[in-house]
């Protein structure tokens, strides 16, 4: 005969739960932490390029590439906030995070003018070819590669932290909760277990990284 397990009606959290959990935040708030400190310092709402000293990118070399792309990201971020300013919205900043509190009394219903943001990428573009001796088409060339960074471990190293330690809960959970006997039903919410845990960390690590790319470029957008 099997013995029968001992039956855990909840998933409570015991001590040692606790400490790893405690353990995932801290990765957590580490990570943020790193990614606001490596904030390019100088963002303004007036489309003028951020104070950098002339370096020459070798586009060969990964690292150069990497970043031309972090420059890039910081003009995307220079023209959003100018653009912002310009059609009238309140900017407020709160710990070098800029978000928008609708639009300032009397302020046009209207869009920046395209004209005027055109000129403003042109300005910001000319301040990064300046500062590392590339090209217009350089620029364009590399960037569809944004969208494309490869691994970002701030991102993904809390989410890989956060799918283990659910996982090993809920496998904890399943050996406390169901006797040798009852394995039917015991693989039946094992492999529920298994479609909704990942689509429930995917769905949190959307958030986090989300979240993440807010503190990286300092705005809510």
């Amino acid at each position: 005969m099997f013995r029968r397990a001992v039956r855990q009606p909840g998933m409570g959290l015991g001590g040692s739960d606790v400490l790893r959990w405690s353990r995932w935040g801290l990765v957590a708030l580490i990570s943020l932490g790193v990614v606001g400190c490596s904030r390019r310092p100088g963002l303004n709402f007036d489309c003028a390029w951020v104070p950098e000293p002339p370096v020459t990118l070798n586009l060969r070399d990964e690292a150069h590439v990497r970043h031309l792309l972090d420059d890039l990201q910081t003009a995307d971020e220079l023209e959003i906030r100018y653009r912002d300013r310009l059609a009238g919205y309140r900017l407020a900043e709160t710990l070098g995070i800029v978000s928008r509190h609708g639009k300032n009394p009397g302020a046009p219903r209207r869009q920046a003018d395209p004209e005027v943001m055109r000129r403003c990428r042109a300005t910001l573009l000319e301040g990064v070819t300046a500062s590392h001796a590339v090209t217009r088409t350089d620029i364009e060339r590399l960037r569809p590669r944004l969208a494309h960074r490869g691994f970002d471990w701030p991102v993904t190293a809390p989410v890989v932290g956060l799918f283990l330690l659910t996982l090993s809960r809920f496998g904890r959970w399943l050996r406390q909760r169901f006797a040798a006997d009852e394995w039917r039903l015991c693989l039946a919410v094992a492999l529920i277990g298994a479609v909704v845990i990942p689509s429930l960390v995917l769905g949190v690590g959307w958030l986090w990284a989300m979240g993440v790319e807010i503190v990286r470029v300092g705005n809510e957008h």
